[in-house]
């Protein structure tokens, strides 16, 4: 690992150390009149005042990185719990994939599921509605990171569109149980997009 850069604080407390300790050395051993300037010249007034003045910024840009630092590591930090989140979920979409490949669960879906009842998906879901609501039960979580940018749009597009192709294919998965031909090619799609997006986290 590369060393870490010098921060903007981390010189800022360097200057002010050496400006302090250099007119420490000045005023202790009365340099000006060694060199023949004479003092009484100078308006120690206005002088103190420019030294309040220049401690005073270094205090504030000191501060002001150090809330930007903090600042900054919140959101990494946001962002990395975002993305684990977004990561688990579409692990267990692919576990759930990997489920429906076994005959018995389909088969237990199909009989629990009423063929001839209208369902809801919101106040009476069918039984591969729910089985498919399953991986996204962290969602609402999700969704917050979504709304305060901690992930971008184009990652919000792509879980929409995973979201929409894992419930078809569930949805078609037991609908059309003795009709492969009709769930292959949305098996592979559902499939290929989730390992794509595992991948991409390296995970």
């Amino acid at each position: 690992m590369k060393e870490a850069r010098k921060t903007p604080v981390t010189i800022i407390v360097a200057v002010t150390v050496i400006l302090l300790i250099s007119y420490l050395i000045i005023d202790y051993f009365n340099i000006p009149t060694a060199l023949g300037i004479d003092i009484s010249r100078i308006n120690i007034d206005l002088l103190g005042n420019v030294i309040n003045v220049v401690i005073a910024i270094f205090v504030f840009v000191s501060g002001y990185c150090l809330i930007d630092r903090w600042n900054v590591k919140k959101v990494n930090n946001q962002k990395a719990i975002a993305e684990s989140v977004l990561h688990s979920i579409y692990k267990n979409c692919l576990l759930y994939v990997e489920y429906l490949d076994q005959p018995q669960i389909v088969k237990t879906l199909i009989e629990q599921t009423d063929f001839n009842k209208r369902y809801n998906s919101l106040g009476d879901p069918s039984p591969h509605m729910r089985y498919a609501q399953i991986p996204f039960t962290s969602e609402s979580s999700l969704l917050s990171y979504f709304q305060d940018g901690i992930l971008d749009k184009e990652s919000f597009d792509t879980y929409q569109s995973i979201k929409r192709a894992f419930t078809n294919y569930v949805f078609a998965r037991v609908i059309f149980f003795d009709a492969p031909e009709k769930y292959e090619t949305m098996h592979s799609e559902v499939v290929q997009l989730l390992k794509e997006q595992l991948r991409s986290y390296g995970k």
